[in-house]
C-alpha cells in the first residue's frame, strides 16, 4: 500500500471516531502538494504492537492514557 500511495493519513482512534479531522487532514495535505508547496513521501516504519488489536480501543483502558 505505501509503494503505491503518495499520502496516507490513518485514523488515531480506535473506534474511529476521528474520521471528519482525518478527512480535513488528508485534504489539506493533497492540497498543498496539488499547489507544489510540498511533495509527501510516504514511509513505512513498523511499530511493535502494545496490545492485541480487539483490544487496542483509545476510548477506554490504558490507551486513553497516550
Amino acid at each position: 500500500m505505501c509503494e503505491l500511495a503518495n499520502i496516507v493519513v490513518s485514523y488515531r482512534t480506535c473506534p474511529h471516531v476521528d474520521m471528519r479531522e482525518c478527512g480535513q487532514l488528508s485534504g489539506g495535505i493533497l492540497q498543498r502538494a496539488m499547489k507544489g508547496e510540498i511533495r509527501p513521501r510516504t514511509l513505512r516504519v513498523h511499530r511493535p504492537m502494545l496490545e492485541e488489536a480487539s483490544c487496542g480501543r483509545t476510548d477506554v483502558g490504558p490507551m486513553i492514557d497516550r
